[in-house]
């Protein structure tokens, strides 16, 4: 009878040890636009708290259908109450991203504690709208034609290309 009471005694005091323990910290995301393109960067401000001293690796990645891929990686420490806001870019390159595009989201975790950010969409569509100063032309006959070339989201495309 003794030793069971010494066991539950045991048992007890490292749950409530445990407990008392336990951090408690948020990581909260800014928020981001429903469409990037290829090329395009995401700043991305990460905002960290905590309720009590804690030590840390803030690890940011990019979650893309099953893919995922790494970029950036901190350490941090926090006073109890303490909060910090991280501000990351992540350029949407081609070599960082290889054939990832679609429905993404960012993922970050700190001290135990992870969220993500809302979904978006990575694309590297372009849209172009192109105008002709006429809609028939005879042979020989010269004509003009003017184009814009934007991203998906319609910003413009800088230092892009049509060629006829």
């Amino acid at each position: 009878m003794y030793v069971y009471r010494m066991k539950r005694g045991i048992i007890l005091g490292l749950i409530l040890l445990l407990l008392v323990n336990v951090v408690s910290a948020s990581l909260v995301f800014n928020e981001l636009e429903s469409v990037y393109n290829l090329g395009d960067v995401i700043t991305l401000h990460a905002t960290i708290g905590s309720d009590s001293e804690t030590e840390g690796f803030l690890r940011l990645y990019l979650m893309c259908q099953g893919d995922n891929k790494d970029f950036y990686l901190s350490p941090l420490m926090l006073g109890a109450g303490d909060e910090r806001t991280e501000e990351v870019s992540l350029f949407l390159s081609r070599n960082f991203l290889k054939e990832t595009k679609g429905e993404c989201r960012v993922r970050g975790e700190f001290a135990g504690d992870g969220t993500s950010s809302t979904d978006f969409e990575i694309s590297n569509e372009i849209l172009i709208d192109v105008h002709m100063n006429n809609t028939s032309f005879d042979p020989g006959q010269s004509f003009d034609v003017r184009g814009k070339v934007t991203k998906k989201m319609g910003k413009d495309l800088k230092g892009g290309w049509i060629f006829l």
